[in-house]
């Protein structure tokens, strides 16, 4: 998970046991209140190359088992 709180050195980090895990990604705003480190909404980075976003997984569970 990657949120405004985090740095470019930790997104980098995280990507790296993500991929050497098997792991997916998401990422998120993350705003909990003043004194919060802030980070305007849809302002994140893209993912590292080789991550793979939560979300795909949904759309695959989706197609193979339809309510």
């Amino acid at each position: 998970m990657v949120s405004g709180a985090h740095t470019p050195e930790q997104y980098a980090e995280f990507a790296r046991y993500a991929q050497e895990f098997g792991l997916l990604t998401s990422c998120g705003s993350d705003f909990h209140g003043p004194g919060e480190s802030f980070r305007d909404l849809g302002r994140l980075p893209d993912f590292p190359l080789g991550c793979r976003p939560v979300w795909e997984a949904w759309e695959t569970a989706a197609v193979a088992e339809p309510l």
